[in-house]
């Protein structure tokens, strides 16, 4: 992330490829925004939780789009990458609750946007929509990962970059911690009690650990990043980058793979495009949904509006089963599991139902319902 001049360097082992920070100095640029108090940093941290709320329904739109038995490794990508999410959600939740706030998920009391909706808060001139799976869906996946250097400071309150963002908690993390040491040896971190660790955590890909310390909460962050979020301009790895087999790369680039239906081969750069085996992908083997698809569209059809209801109301009770687990319930994780299953179900069966626009069906349109 050279826009904050921190440096990454490369771990490997047999399942996973991703860029950590090393043990450098932490410089912010100048007009970064910074959290000065206790309760600014917690603000941030459930923006966090917001945040990678936010890019979920995307990916599991294009997901539930593609025709079963097709695009087997599209799929695979975009299924461990939206269930990653879903972890650094979990992982920002658990340092917010570390530092004594308490995490909101799916209410009033955190803002869900209606898509298209601009990336909250990161300085991005691109909406982000729900659509099937498509080479401009992937491209805004691409863009949500490693959004574009821009040629002007952003406004004021907003960050350059996911990782610009995260940098900045980090730095807060630091100072507010050192400074609240002076009156109490744990610091800020004085409400570790509620955290969801990985035997309650039903996902694949990363780890799933609980924050106690400044330490933890650090090494929650290097698995934010560290997967993919907020890659700003080139990488440049001081070990020498390069990709090769049997390894998972950051999100970014699982997703530029797919894009371009080309596997990375073990000399290509980060910066370049991947130069070797095609990835195959049919662009075709999709149902057709509508843009952005909302329950109102369907009210004439009470039949397709009752189904797009029913998917609502799965979607509401899972996010109020992650509130839960993310607040003193980490058990309730597990009940996620036939949720997700019942989601991608009530997806599929509204994505096979014209919904009298054009040619379009229907499809999820990720609202919450009573």
């Amino acid at each position: 992330m050279t826009s904050n001049n921190m440096l990454y360097r490369q771990e490997r082992n047999p399942q996973r490829h991703r860029f950590i920070r090393s043990d450098q100095p932490l410089t912010l640029a100048p007009d970064t925004p910074v959290f000065e108090e206790i309760e600014d940093l917690r603000q941030a941290l459930q923006f966090a939780v917001s945040l990678e709320h936010f890019t979920i329904p995307p990916y599991l739109c294009a997901l539930y789009s593609i025709h079963e038995s097709t695009n087997p490794e599209a799929a695979r990508i975009i299924r461990t990458v939206a269930v990653e999410e879903m972890l650094h959600m979990t992982l920002a939740a658990n340092i917010l609750n570390a530092i004594g706030g308490k995490p909101v998920i799916g209410s009033s009391k955190e803002p869900l946007p209606t898509y298209p909706h601009e990336m909250p808060k990161i300085a991005t001139s691109f909406p982000v929509n729900l659509l099937r799976f498509s080479k401009d869906a992937v491209n805004t996946f691409l863009r949500i990962e490693r959004p574009a250097a821009l040629t002007k400071p952003p406004k004021t309150g907003q960050f350059r970059s996911i990782g610009e963002f995260y940098a900045s908690v980090r730095e807060a993390l630091r100072r507010l911690d050192h400074k609240a040491k002076k009156k109490n040896p744990k610091g800020i971190f004085t409400g570790t009690q509620k955290q969801v660790t990985n035997e309650h955590y039903y996902g694949s890909g990363g780890k799933l650990f609980g924050v106690r310390n400044l330490d933890d909460a650090e090494d929650a962050l290097d698995e934010i990043v560290g997967q993919g979020e907020g890659i700003d301009g080139s990488i440049e790895d001081g070990d020498g980058a390069s990709f090769g087999d049997d390894v998972e790369y950051a999100h970014y680039f699982r997703f530029n793979e797919i894009f371009h239906e080309r596997r990375y081969r073990p000399h290509d750069k980060p910066s370049d495009a991947p130069s070797g085996d095609l990835l195959r992908v049919d662009w075709n083997a999709v149902y057709n949904m509508v843009p952005n698809p909302k329950m109102s569209m369907f009210t004439v059809r009470p039949g397709l509006h009752k189904k797009a209801r029913e998917f609502n109301r799965i979607y509401t009770k899972l996010l109020k089963n992650l509130h839960n687990a993310c607040n003193g319930f980490p058990d309730a994780l597990q009940e996620g599991i036939p949720m997700m299953h019942a989601m991608r179900i009530a997806a599929v069966d509204l994505m096979q139902e014209p919904c009298g626009i054009g040619n379009y069906t229907a499809g999820p349109s990720f609202e919450i319902v009573p």
